[in-house]
């Protein structure tokens, strides 16, 4: 060992060269892979997959990781008609596909996709969620067969033996909530755990007790060193493979890899009798992380955790003597310890270890802040009273929790631990949701600048090393360094807070998403909120969008959304939504005819208890100085058409400090006839004026039924005046829009976007 080692420091500038090209050739495979190789495509023959792993049962569908292609994909199988519903079928489907174990060969024909931006703001990179967890794409899919079985790798089939054997004991011993977070916290796995608990998590800060990773490595060691005596080279290697054997049945999560690598590396540097340096085990491993997958760097758990490890190494330290230096000045203790009395020696190390807990967890929080903020866009003040609670009861459940597994298949004594495990999960799913209830120290910040998160992490460095750097100065210099360090500091969290509180509380704007074939527009104006339309033609892609929008800029509450007709492209994303955000009113005009949507609609809205607003032609919503027009249909005369749906669409005039947007929804060409004549013959001539004038001054208009050929008329072109037209569609789902209907418009001289080409469109409003 020490030879090996004596020729890698002789050679040292050579291996790091070989190590660099090797890094560059995983780099440049892995673009190919992920970027180049694969295309979204039908898959019409049966082509065969191996199962790596089940990854999540939902209400519609069950998710699988496969081995396709010799390469990692998510496979999903869809369940069920959307239009029907049936429970029994359900649940024999359920039966069917939710039984494949890791190594399972199975055939499937369906759609391979490739997820790709649609350039809407703070639009979740689905595409590199999947790559930086070493997956290329979706596989979709409403049938799979079993083929084979046993394929696959033998040490992962051991360790998915293993894992099944524990969780067939723990479903069999603990309840459904304890259950869920002791999978959680021991494996990762959060399939099992209760959605108020993962929800309570986040609101005090403390997602990362089920995400694993070093602490965990640290009780395997821990109780791998207490139960199991060898020799120390032996040891070693047995103790590698019970951490490999675990990262296996975790399924090798990026922040985990992370741990066991590092673990791994100060396992043999001590078997060797190296002293390694504090970074030497973050760079190595962060190294190894790089060649398995480059694409790692987007990875939300690896950035935290690498983020995490370095805010202990810098920080926990200097944080520790601050406190100790102050408690012993507080508490009078003398330089001998010894000396002080008993009772001061008990308080002191009390104090002590509540001290070094804080410590910890300032120095995580340090380094983290504005990643967390960045991903999660709120921080919650309470978070270092909830890590001093439930950290006592963290490293209790980690050396129960892990005895529980090294004692699975020891009769009695197991059954003892798993009586203690249940006792501890309960008490902290108790003080979880007790933390979550006295939580009003809550603070939601819009997500912030990639630049403003490298100012804070180039000014935190200068900060910590601002005794070595003002070394490079004249000593007349020093006092003129050290205060410019403190005032670009000031000046930076001037500079956030002024932005943050101008995005909350000031900014104004027009948003036209990309929601491929659908429509969706939000109106957000001296803090109130207004949508229209929430739908596209692919479900929960509309609400995905909107959700992520209203999170990053901190919008807890929609106080008015119209839907402008009951066709799902329009409206199905205002299910999900109301489930995260509170929705004051839902506007709509009552449809001419029933619809599986419209039913569907009124039975969601009773069960939320949401206020709604039903409008008749003309009515019109004084609004915070937002004036809205509907237009059309009649609550009382059918506007009729081959599309009686369409025909009788909402048309919505928005006019706000004379910038005026008509929202045509699906209305017809039969629509924009009936708008006109109603126009013209209306009785109330104040209003007549007011809408006329505003139709002739028009800045933007929604092109009716995404720029189809039964909408936009030319008599109805010739009516209005137009500066700009949006067009939200997808051309390859209905072939929209018509090429006849551009040739009109440009005929008019409007300017002409569409979604699917220039992403959302953000109109300021002054």
């Amino acid at each position: 060992m020490e030879n090996l080692i004596n020729g890698i420091l002789k050679h040292k500038r050579k291996i790091i060269i070989i190590l660099g090209i090797i890094c560059i050739f995983r780099i440049i495979q892995s673009i190919y892979i992920y970027e180049i190789k694969y295309k979204s495509e039908e898959v019409n023959e049966k082509k065969e997959a191996v199962i790596i792993s089940l990854e999540k049962v939902d209400e519609d569908k069950i998710s699988y990781l496969v081995r396709y292609d010799k390469n990692n994909f998510l496979l999903n199988i869809y369940l069920t008609d959307k239009y029907e519903k049936n429970d029994k079928k359900e649940e024999n489907i359920n039966e069917t596909y939710s039984n494949f174990k890791y190594g399972d060969k199975v055939t499937f024909r369906g759609k391979i996709t490739i997820p790709t931006l649609k350039n809407n703001p703070y639009e979740f990179n689905y595409k590199n969620y999947l790559n930086s967890n070493n997956i290329c794409g979706v596989i979709t899919t409403s049938s799979l067969k079993k083929v084979g079985e046993k394929y696959g790798n033998y040490i992962i089939r051991f360790a998915n033996y293993i894992k099944e054997k524990i969780y067939l004991k723990i479903d069999t011993t603990l309840k459904e909530k304890e259950r869920g977070l002791y999978k959680s916290m021991i494996f990762s796995d959060d399939m099992d755990l209760d959605e108020n608990i993962n929800q309570s998590l986040q609101n005090i800060g403390l997602s990362h007790i089920i995400s694993v990773s070093g602490a965990n490595i640290s009780y395997i060691i821990l109780l791998f060193t207490i139960f199991l005596k060898a020799n120390s080279k032996k040891k070693s290697f047995f103790l590698t493979y019970i951490i490999v054997i675990y990262l296996f049945m975790c399924g090798f999560k990026a922040s985990l890899f992370r741990a066991c690598i590092m673990s791994i590396i100060g396992i043999f540097a001590n078997l060797a009798n190296i002293k390694l340096k504090k970074y030497t085990k973050v760079i190595f491993s962060f190294y190894i992380l790089v060649i398995y997958n480059p694409y790692v760097i987007f990875n939300v758990g690896a950035i935290l955790s690498y983020f995490s490890i370095l805010g202990i190494l810098i920080y926990n330290n200097e944080i520790t003597s601050f406190f100790d230096v102050h408690l012993r000045k507080i508490l009078k203790i003398p330089y001998i310890f010894s000396s002080a009395s008993k009772l001061k020696q008990i308080i002191y190390i009390i104090l002590n270890k509540i001290c070094n807990i804080l410590s910890f967890s300032i120095s995580v929080q340090i380094a983290t802040l504005p990643i967390t903020i960045y991903y999660f866009g709120k921080f919650s003040l309470n978070l270092f009273l909830s890590n001093l609670l439930i950290y006592p009861l963290l490293l209790i459940h980690g050396i129960v929790g892990f005895s529980c597994i090294f004692f699975t298949f020891v009769p009695f004594i197991v059954d003892l631990l798993y009586n203690a495990e249940y006792l501890i999960l309960n008490v902290t799913i108790n003080l979880i949701e007790f933390l979550d209830k006295i939580n009003f120290l809550v603070i939601k910040i819009p997500k912030i600048s990639i630049i403003y998160i490298f100012i804070y992490y180039v000014i935190l460095f200068l900060f910590r090393y601002r005794k070595k750097f003002i070394l490079y100065f004249k000593k007349s210099h020093l006092v003129i360094m050290k205060n410019a360090i403190y005032l670009i500091l000031i000046l930076y969290i001037c500079i956030v807070t002024f932005n943050v509180i101008y995005i909350k509380y000031f900014e104004n704007y027009m948003y036209f998403f990309n929601v491929g074939q659908g429509n969706m527009a939000l109106i957000r104006y001296n803090q109130k909120t207004i949508v229209i339309d929430m739908g596209s033609t692919v479900e929960k892609e509309a609400s995905n969008i909107l959700l992520n929008f209203l999170k990053a800029k901190c919008i807890s509450k929609i106080d008015m959304c119209f839907l402008t007709h009951m066709h799902e492209d329009h409206i199905n994303g205002i299910f999900e939504i109301c489930k995260s955000v509170k929705v004051e009113n839902i506007v709509y005009s009552v449809p001419k005819e029933e619809s599986y949507e419209y039913t569907k609609l009124k039975e969601f809205i009773d069960v939320f208890n949401i206020s709604t607003i039903q409008t008749d032609i003309f009515d019109t919503f004084n609004f915070d100085k937002i004036k809205i027009y509907i237009l059309s249909p009649p609550s009382n005369v059918c506007i009729n058409a081959s599309d009686i749906a369409n025909a009788n669409s909402q048309i919505i005039l928005v006019s706000i400090n004379n910038n005026n947007f008509l929202f045509m929804g699906d209305a017809t060409c039969e629509s924009e006839k009936y708008l006109i004549s109603r126009i013209e013959n209306m009785k109330d001539t104040k209003l007549k004026t007011d809408i006329y004038l505003k139709l002739k001054n028009l800045n933007v208009f929604q092109v009716g039924h995404h720029g189809s050929n039964s909408s936009t008329s030319l008599e109805f072109l010739d009516y209005i005046k137009v500066k700009e037209g949006i067009i939200s569609a997808s051309k390859k789902v209905y072939g929209h829009p018509d090429k006849e209907v551009l040739e009109r418009l440009e005929k008019y001289g409007i300017k002409i976007n569409i979604t699917e080409k220039t992403g959302a469109i953000k109109y300021k409003l002054n």
